[in-house]
Order: structure tokens, then C-alpha cells, then sequence
């Protein structure tokens, strides 16, 4: 596996390998996944990454798919949503530059999707985080929103401060996916809906798996 630094978005949807970052030999389980960690000789914490994989017959694949960590649970919008980079100008508290859900949108929706969004969020005894946004930008862009990589696996969205009948995550883009979310209806309803292409989809046990 190869990985790569990126600038804006290329032609297609992806990113191309415009910086190599550096190469690891890894080995999948049967789902196809491969933890592993890397250390760079450059401040990576503020680029975007992409990778492409080789297999032992010298295949390699299409570059991935932008990944994007959301790393506190804030409200604030991105700082510039032209950079491809989700960044509020402000620190998180694990002393990266914060990256809110609502800045990841944003970015995703000014040209950096399609994306994957993980999270790694500090939370005091490694509790669930709770994002308590207003209401949150209407998803346009292809995104996996995986809540799933949270440690602990699981983020709580509460819409109480998202305003009277708001919605709380609304998807026009097809194939987007949502994972590991418990979803607090906000004022005015009476459950969680996820809106996809427009048309309202109740998730009346407020847990996407």
C-alpha cells in the first residue's frame, strides 16, 4: 500500500498521488480491512491523504476516496472551504486543527467529495460524544459518514439545539452511507428521520448501525 499527499480534488471525484508519503506491506482479513499505522518524515496532520493498493499478482487499484477525522464534537464552520482541508482555525483538544462534522459537510460540499468521514473525538473516560449542532448543511456531496470509527464505536447527534421541526442529517447525494449514529430527535419531533433524495425515512429506533 502506498500512500500519498494530496490538493484539491481531481478530475472524476478523486484525488491524484500528487506527494508520496510512503509504502507499507499489509495484509487484509477476510472483510478486506488492514489496521496498521505509519510514521512520516512531515507534519502530515493537516493534508489530505489518499492510497492505492497493490496485490501479490502486481495489481493496483484507483486511488481512494478523500478521508476526512472529525475530531471534536463543536459546532464551528470551516475556516476556508476552498483549501480541501477541514479546518475551523481553531485547536481541538487533542491539539490537532479542529475538524467539526459541520466544517467535514461543508468541505465536502464545496468539491472535496466524495468522502469518508471517521472520528476520533476526546471525551472524558472515552465516553460517547455528543455533537449538539444547529441545524447542519444538507449532505450534496457523496460521503460515508462512518460514526463507527469512534473509539467506543458510537456518537450521539442530539437536534435539540438544531431549532423547532430542523433536520438533523438530510442527504440529497446518492450512495452516501451512515454508520454508528444514536439520533436524538430535536424539538418538534417526535422521532429521528434521515432524508435521503428528498423523500423522509424514519429511524424510529434513533440507532444507525
Amino acid at each position: 500500500m502506498e500512500l500519498f499527499g494530496n490538493g484539491p480534488l481531481g478530475p472524476g471525484g478523486f484525488h491524484e498521488g500528487e506527494r508520496f508519503l510512503g509504502a507499507r506491506e499489509v495484509k487484509t482479513d477476510e472483510t478486506g480491512n488492514a489496521p496498521f499505522k505509519m510514521t512520516f518524515a512531515e507534519d502530515v496532520r493537516n493534508i489530505t491523504a489518499t492510497a492505492t493498493a497493490t496485490d501479490a499478482d502486481g495489481n493496483t487499484s484507483e486511488f481512494s476516496i478523500a478521508t476526512i477525522v472529525v475530531n471534536c464534537a463543536a459546532d464551528d464552520p470551516d475556516a476556508n472551504t476552498l483549501d480541501g482541508v477541514c479546518n475551523t482555525g481553531k485547536t481541538a483538544p487533542c491539539g490537532r486543527p479542529e475538524c467539526t462534522l459541520r466544517a467535514a459537510i461543508q468541505q465536502a460540499n464545496a468539491g472535496l467529495g466524495p468522502v469518508t468521514v471517521e472520528f476520533d473525538i476526546l471525551t472524558p473516560g472515552g465516553a460517547a460524544p455528543v455533537i449538539a449542532p444547529s441545524a447542519l448543511p444538507t449532505i450534496e456531496a457523496l460521503m460515508l459518514l462512518h460514526a463507527t470509527t469512534q473509539p467506543g464505536g458510537k456518537v450521539v447527534l442530539d437536534g435539540v439545539g438544531a431549532g423547532t421541526g430542523a433536520s438533523g442529517l438530510r442527504i440529497t447525494a446518492r450512495d452516501s452511507e451512515i454508520k454508528g449514529f444514536a439520533i436524538n430527535p430535536g424539538r418538534g419531533r417526535r422521532e429521528s428521520y434521515l432524508y435521503r433524495d428528498r423523500q423522509p425515512t424514519s429511524a424510529r429506533s434513533r440507532q444507525l448501525a
